[in-house]
């Protein structure tokens, strides 16, 4: 599995990503008022994304996730509906498995008041990646990546939004990923999905 790209934007329902490789999964972060969140939904290249999560804040905001495996091929928009001036980001992969997304049920980070974040994401399947969304709600959090962590974007959401992964795969089991920030209340969530195919050096062999 490999990483393909990531789009993040402030303020705007409609902004382009561009995906590659084959079997591609993508991914979408959007940020919403609490009480707009159930009437939002989005779009890639016209094919609707489907709604996975949203979790509150506390503060009457809240992080909504979408996914959609086998997004169209190449560059292509991102619709948000339902309100507008979203923050919001896209990341996609390649080399991900097109069934059971995610591997598990996600794992949410509650509401914090903190200057970290480490989330324990578990894996059921073999050689999966692990990704993981952090909304600060007051911006300008400045996000650091933590050990085993590697951070993706945060700069064009105005510091509100991080997307991070394992950046390889991992064994079957629980494992972290670690994010810091400069302000304080949070939410995050975090997903495990498994690649086509097991890579070699993953496998144990008794």
């Amino acid at each position: 599995m490999t990483f393909d790209a990531i789009s993040a934007v402030s303020t705007l329902d409609t902004f382009a990503h561009t995906t590659s490789g084959s079997n591609r999964v993508l991914y979408l972060y959007v940020t919403c008022a609490s009480a707009e969140q159930a009437g939002i939904s989005a779009t890639y290249g016209g094919d609707a994304l489907t709604a996975v999560d949203f979790e509150d804040a506390g503060d009457a905001t809240g992080l909504k996730t979408f996914y959609k495996i086998g997004p169209d091929v190449g560059a292509n928009n991102v619709v948000i509906t339902g309100s507008s001036g979203h923050r919001a980001i896209a990341v996609s992969y390649h080399g991900a498995r097109q069934s059971t997304v995610p591997d598990t049920t996600h794992t949410d980070g509650a509401a914090a008041t903190a200057t970290s974040r480490t989330l324990a994401i578990t894996s059921v399947s073999q050689s999966c990646w692990k990704i993981m969304c952090v909304y600060v709600s007051a911006g300008n959090a400045t996000f650091t990546s933590g050990a085993g962590t590697t951070l993706r974007s945060s700069g064009a959401a105005n510091q509100y939004l991080a997307v991070l992964d394992s950046n390889g795969p991992l064994p079957i089991g629980a494992s972290n990923l670690v994010v810091s920030f400069a302000n304080n209340l949070n939410v995050a969530t975090g997903w495990a999905f498994a690649p086509t195919s097991v890579a070699a050096s993953m496998l144990m062999v008794f």
